[in-house]
């Protein structure tokens, strides 16, 4: 075998103690320090994206109609207690078409929800002390649990809340309401035919009940009312 000798400039240069077993410690050193490096960098994107995301699941839950109430205003409580929990939004006493007092809550000069009150006997006044009894949505940034809002075709409504018992026109107003087969029981749907005063349902003469609907009918309004 043939020694080769190097130059004294470049043995000077090598680095001391150079053995393959020293290089791949450093090898592995270098790759826990680059394991580390990347696991601290998935964990600074994570939590950058749940801050990011934060505001969006507050807002959300703000805005969701669930059996028990709309957002902060829950079923029980008092009107007083609402105002305190819906800050930024205005509350303003209202009469309704046959009326009866409740409470309008607006953002933007937009009525986003209606509140009655159990005050006793009906009738014009509010009774800010009263517990709420139905809150109306009207609003289609607000949605349920399945995911129908105001708004919602009725079309959709059916593929989440099963298929169209029957739509009911009130004889006193003419308002519409539907029921479908797995609608939560204290949800009052109000339908109408894609605007206001429109007729949603298809009605045999002298009836005030069906099972078919238009093709632009649609949810009107939201109720949350307690159970009977």
């Amino acid at each position: 075998m043939t020694t080769v000798l190097l130059p004294a400039t470049v043995r000077n240069r090598l680095p001391r103690n150079h053995s393959p077993q020293c290089h791949a410690s450093r090898c592995r050193a270098l790759a826990w320090l680059d394991q580390r490096g990347r696991a601290a960098l998935f964990i600074g994107v994570l939590l950058a994206l749940l801050v990011s995301i934060a505001p969006s699941m507050a807002g959300a839950a703000e805005r969701l109609i669930t059996t028990t109430g709309v957002g902060t205003v829950q079923l029980g409580m008092s009107l007083d207690a609402a105002r305190a929990a819906t800050p930024g939004f205005i509350l303003s006493e209202s009469v309704d078409a046959v009326g009866d007092g409740y409470v309008a809550v607006a953002e933007d000069d937009i009525i986003l929800m209606r509140l009655f009150a159990d005050a006793g006997d009906l009738g014009p006044t509010v009774d800010w002390h009263a517990a709420i009894v139905a809150i109306e949505v009207l609003a289609p940034s607000y949605r349920t649990t399945a995911g129908v809002s105001p708004q919602s075709p009725l079309a959709e409504v059916a593929q989440a809340y099963g298929p169209l018992i029957r739509i009911r026109r009130s004889e006193i107003d003419r308002q519409e309401y539907a029921l479908f087969a797995n609608q939560p029981l204290n949800l009052v749907l109000r339908v109408d035919g894609g605007s206001e005063g429109s007729e949603a349902g298809i009605y045999l003469p002298g009836t005030d009940m069906t099972e078919r609907f238009r093709l632009g009918a649609r949810i009107a309004s939201i109720t949350v009312q307690q159970a009977l």
